[in-house]
């Protein structure tokens, strides 16, 4: 074979080589790029089902305005946070749901936690905001009695937050060593 026809035949493969190899590394580059981005999707996902967390944790404080307004006749500075329905958890859970529902285990957590929520709200802050709005002052053992009655319930919650906050914390280490492997 003359050199020229077997130069001439070189030169394309060699092109061809080294279009596929090109190719072929921006498809990693595209595919490495892309779960970077959901790395780090999942991770702001997580800071925020903590804020949310920390959130619902202050919402569920118990009210401190409204057992001095039934205990001693305390005037309430402001109306009870929230919706109509004395109930400030609503919107709050309701982006919880949203932000933990790639996740079962988190879910049926959410799910506990409304109900304990919900149960809170029936056996303390309902009865104190009644009383309160009624202006009845009916002393400080009835609100010690309602909190003794509500504080298994109350107890649920705290537990529930925290093991929402735990599970959550530890998805935020793996998705952050996640983004760091990808990157």
């Amino acid at each position: 074979m003359p050199r020229g026809l077997y130069v001439a035949w070189r030169l394309p493969l060699v092109f061809c080589g080294l279009l596929v190899l090109l190719v072929g590394l921006l498809l990693i580059g595209w595919r490495d790029y892309a779960a970077l981005l959901q790395s780090q999707e999942l991770r702001l996902r997580s800071e925020q089902a903590i804020a949310v967390l920390a959130e619902l944790d202050r919402l569920a404080a118990p009210p401190t305005e409204m057992a001095l307004c039934v205990a001693v006749g305390a005037p309430v500075a402001s109306a009870p946070e929230g919706r109509p329905d004395g109930n400030p958890w609503s919107e709050p859970l309701a982006r919880l749901r949203g932000l933990v529902a790639d996740n079962p285990s988190q879910v049926g957590r959410v799910e506990s936690l409304t109900m304990a929520l919900r149960e809170w709200q029936q056996l303390y802050t309902l009865p104190l905001q009644r009383a309160c709005t009624a202006g009845q002052r009916l002393g400080s053992a009835y609100v010690q009695s309602l909190f003794r009655v509500a504080a298994p319930t109350r107890t649920r919650i705290a537990a529930e937050l925290a093991g929402l906050r735990r599970t959550e914390a530890g998805l935020q280490a793996e998705r952050a060593a996640g983004g760091q492997a990808a990157r």
